[in-house]
């Protein structure tokens, strides 16, 4: 009987240091749905992501600039970004530059854009405040061209307050490599193109985490998000 007695309480006390062990496990402080909701709030028109900023580049390009510019000129636009929209609202300064470069002719074949934004935002499941920047080579200058393409880099940095599963304050950095972005001239909007990009994350604890992945686009606001092997369908 002793023997027994000794038998069961060892397999309680090995029970509990198990279960003791368990709650010490550390468990991620962010995952991939909250990498997610900070990507996807970078690229969608309705949190004034890359695709909006695209959209008013798109149709600066096709009015003012492609009607007045000197070769080789820089030109510089400084304004306030006022947004209230159902699923935002926000303010943003804003700063853009751009350089045409022509062929012989004195027709611009191309544009060296650059923006930088700085402001704060609230949206449906993330606010914060952010910094914003773009370097883009913009071809497709040609009157007759029906698309503009962009190619070149963007960086956000910021803080943020993400709900997905519970709410938490994180500081990111979003680096994404823009390849071959179409954008219709005559609407605006992204048809094809794709970003590959990495985010760094830290939580307010100083938890960290790294992702990277790609997202592609196919238009008709529609978009594919690969994270670190894992895909997700995003609206723009």
């Amino acid at each position: 009987m002793k023997n027994l007695k000794i038998s069961v309480f060892a397999i309680a006390f090995l029970s509990i240091m198990a279960s003791c062990n368990r709650g010490n496990i550390h468990r991620p402080e962010i995952t991939a749905e909250e990498a997610v909701e900070i990507i996807t709030s970078a690229v969608q028109n309705a949190t004034d992501g890359l695709s909006e900023e695209l959209s008013d580049i798109a149709q600066q390009v096709s009015g003012t600039i492609e009607d007045n510019f000197e070769c080789g000129v820089t030109v510089d636009s400084s304004f306030t970004k006022t947004l209230s929209k159902p699923r935002l609202s926000a303010d943003y300064q804003v700063a853009w530059e751009w350089t045409p470069t022509c062929n012989d002719l004195g027709n611009m074949i191309e544009l060296d854009f650059s923006s930088n934004e700085t402001g704060s935002y609230e949206g449906l499941r993330s606010s914060g405040q952010e910094s914003k920047s773009l370097t883009f080579t913009i071809t497709g200058m040609q009157n007759l061209a029906t698309e503009l393409t962009f190619d070149g880099n963007t960086t956000n940095q910021g803080t943020q307050t993400v709900t997905v599963q519970e709410t938490k304050e994180l500081n990111s950095t979003l680096n994404m490599a823009v390849t071959g972005l179409i954008v219709d001239k005559g609407d605006n909007e992204i048809t094809s193109g794709l970003i590959n990009f990495t985010l760094d994350v830290t939580t307010s604890g100083g938890d960290e985490a790294n992702f990277t992945g790609s997202i592609e686009f196919h238009g008709n606001r529609d978009a594919t998000v690969i994270i670190n092997g894992e895909t997700y369908e995003i609206d723009l």
